[in-house]
């Protein structure tokens, strides 16, 4: 348990102070001419060496030169902006959390015009094969990783089709949630705000809330999605009038649940996970009831203070003693190494280090 857990485990979360968006100015640039615009506050990079990506005063969306290919797809983007936040557990205190902002222009290849992205249901049929396309193959056995779209959430304040969604992590190692927020800006090119929330304590995503509350860095995350605006330009606000008459009842779905993506079999390698997992912790249970009972003490003090050479002379005896009568009860079984750091009360090793990386994030700043 980290250091908010141990803390703030009766007197609830820290409320992390974040920055003050009243004093967020306006950060705006051309996209072919249809201006967007964004309010942000002063930048605070998690590294102070880290460099910020700053928008340009205009873009050419169409040429080609502007892209960079991404890795594994035939999809083209390029970074617009990037901007970071931190938040502090009071006021000159060290900092507890951040909140970082990627927004990029993507541009897929040309496709039929039927599957415009200016029409909303063939929108929103792209976002969720794209969420599928980058988080819908992890799995940890059997359960997948990421559960998205999570708080589907459609948006009207801009001319074009435009919603927001969160990733969250279900599994494996990664316990960072992230909003995103999307819209189109031409038939095959779209503008992507990736908020990625960064909460300074280590476990799984219920004990970072449990140490340190997302609320101020969702209250910031939806700020600056309000303040977003897009001045089409005179091409951009002919296509969308086209698309609404060609068009008239196509609309977002304004409740999408998270994708299922598991097969029958992995749903059903899951089930036996857990099952194996409810009968290590019942291993678990009996093994710290048997701790309890002097001789088991009295085993342990001994293997405490023995020798290299004791230690391999008892763990022989032991497997001899297994051997002769394989019906009793060994009061040595084996474990995996995280097992065993938790019957021991000692934290494993992937804990550890997770431990140690966030309490140097803890001192930044």
């Amino acid at each position: 348990m980290g250091f908010f857990n141990r803390k703030q485990k009766e007197s609830g979360p820290c409320i992390p102070i974040g920055p003050n968006f009243k004093s967020a100015k306006r950060e705006s640039t051309l996209l072919s001419g249809s201006k967007l615009s964004v309010c942000l506050n002063r930048h605070t990079p998690i590294v102070p060496s880290e460099p910020q990506v700053k928008p340009k005063q205009s873009y050419n969306i169409f040429t080609d030169a502007a892209y960079k290919k991404e890795i594994a797809s035939d999809f083209e983007y390029f970074r617009l902006l990037t901007w970071c936040g931190k938040f502090r557990k009071a006021v000159f205190s060290s900092y507890v959390g951040h909140l970082e902002l990627a927004v990029t222009v993507k541009k897929r290849p040309p496709c039929a015009r039927d599957k415009s992205l200016l029409i909303p249901c063939a929108f929103e049929s792209y976002v969720l094969s794209e969420i599928t396309r980058n988080y819908g193959h992890d799995f940890y056995h059997g359960k997948s990783t990421y559960e998205a779209p999570y708080n589907w959430q459609v948006h009207d304040h801009l001319p074009v089709p435009s919603m927001s969604y969160e990733l969250r992590p279900v599994m494996g190692p990664d316990h960072s949630r992230r909003v995103y927020f999307e819209f189109s800006l031409d038939h095959d090119v779209c503008v992507l705000f990736n908020f990625g929330f960064g909460q300074y304590e280590p476990g799984s995503l219920s004990q970072k809330d449990a140490a340190i509350s997302p609320e101020p860095l969702y209250e910031l995350t939806w700020q600056i999605i309000n303040s977003i605006t897009l001045e089409p330009s005179a091409s951009l606000r002919e296509e969308i009038e086209k698309i609404k008459r060609s068009y008239p009842d196509s609309k977002l779905s304004q409740d999408v649940k998270p994708l299922k993506w598991s097969t029958p079999e992995q749903d059903a390698e899951w089930e036996e996970y857990q099952r194996q997992e409810a009968e290590r912790k019942q291993r678990f249970k009996e093994i710290r009831e048997e701790g309890n009972k002097p001789e088991v003490r009295a085993l342990e003090e001994k293997l405490m203070n023995a020798s290299a050479e004791e230690l391999t002379r008892l763990m022989e005896q032991a497997m001899e003693e297994e051997r002769n009568n394989p019906d009793a009860k060994p009061l040595m079984v084996e474990f995996t190494a995280e097992e065993l750091a938790q019957f021991m009360d000692v934290p494993p090793e992937e804990e550890k280090k997770q431990s140690d990386a966030d309490a140097k994030n803890k001192d930044r700043g």
